[in-house]
């Protein structure tokens, strides 16, 4: 699509004008958007369908999306999409509030976003791995965000908006870990708007780029309740001279000092999780091999091998011989 990044111009539009990408469509189901490839514009893949009845089984899978504007896939008004298995970068245009992922407004449920591999060779600018505006039962699991080499803009990993509304966030590995110092701030987990509810488990969150701004794994909203805004446990954080998490201002630099405040973590780890390298981030520290908790409903690992009874935390087994990458 060129250099253009209107937000009018998308590779896929789903809804209910050939004159807009954002306006609620039809009554449409059944949309396998799968093994394409698609550079620039403003969107990559954007479906909205209607508050009633919603869109149902749409698929938005084993897609390239390379150098989307403002989102690479968006969703609306829809019940049970699924987005696995793509492959985002973001390496040319402007990138101002660009997300690779947004599941948007309330009337947009039961997302399963899983098995995606997010990056930005772009080496200015901002982005959002995913974004989860609002929209209830949604599970985001088995995703890898990084080789992020942005030295500019704001990074974030996996952005929760509303309130309550509890998404389930597991097996996830989030690596900011560039070598190359940057002025931007660095969030693994951010909690945009108080009291989310969202459930974490199993993900690595290494976080080791410098920054004159912040870093931190997890970032609550300043008018969040420590105690209750999140449920998260079994996850590994690793952020040399950065915060295991903040609240507003409020910064907890260790995990001592973030379950002193919040009662949460108590089964986390601290430590460096020793990835192959920073475009492999295979984990292979003994620390926390075999500690990830189970009862997530998540059995599989990006590759598809089977989760044991005492599974390793991230989205691949750390015994895979195998990179991550294609």
């Amino acid at each position: 699509m060129g250099a253009a990044t209107s937000t009018l111009l998308g590779a896929f539009v789903a809804n209910g004008t050939p004159s807009g990408i954002l306006t609620p469509g039809g009554t449409f189901d059944l949309i396998n958007i799968t093994g394409n490839t698609v550079t620039g514009g403003g969107y990559g893949a954007s479906v909205v369908g209607l508050a009633s009845p919603l869109a149902t089984n749409i698929v938005i899978s084993n897609n390239n999306f390379n150098d989307f504007n403002s989102n690479g896939v968006y969703l609306r008004e829809t019940n049970g999409a699924v987005v696995s298995a793509n492959h985002f970068d973001k390496s040319a245009g402007s990138a101002a509030s660009t997300n690779a992922i947004q599941l948007a407004q309330a009337a947009n449920i039961n997302g399963r976003i899983f098995g995606n591999f997010i990056r930005m060779s772009q080496t200015t600018g901002s982005l959002v791995g995913i974004y989860l505006f609002n929209g209830t039962g949604h599970k985001v699991y088995n995703n890898l965000i990084y080789d992020i080499r942005s030295t500019t803009g704001n990074i974030e990993g996996i952005r929760v908006r509303t309130g309550a509304t509890a998404p389930e966030i597991y097996f996830n590995t989030i690596s900011f870990d560039n070598a190359t110092a940057t002025t931007g701030s660095l969030r693994g987990f951010r909690e945009e708007l108080s009291n989310t509810g969202s459930i974490l488990r199993n993900n690595i969150f290494s976080i080791t780029q410098t920054t004159s701004s912040t870093r931190s794994a997890i970032e609550l909203a300043s008018t969040s309740v420590v105690t209750t805004a999140i449920n998260s446990n079994y996850n590994v954080f690793w952020v040399p001279g950065g915060n295991v998490a903040m609240r507003g201002a409020t910064a907890y630099a260790t995990l001592s000092a973030w379950r002193t405040a919040s009662t949460q973590d108590a089964a986390s780890f601290d430590t460096d999780p020793f990835f192959v390298s920073n475009i492999n981030p295979v984990p292979r520290s003994a620390v926390i091999n075999n500690q990830a908790v189970t009862g997530t409903g998540i059995t599989t690992d990006i590759t598809g091998a089977a989760r044991g009874a005492a599974p390793d935390p991230a989205l691949m087994s750390f015994h895979h011989p195998a990179a991550m990458q294609p």
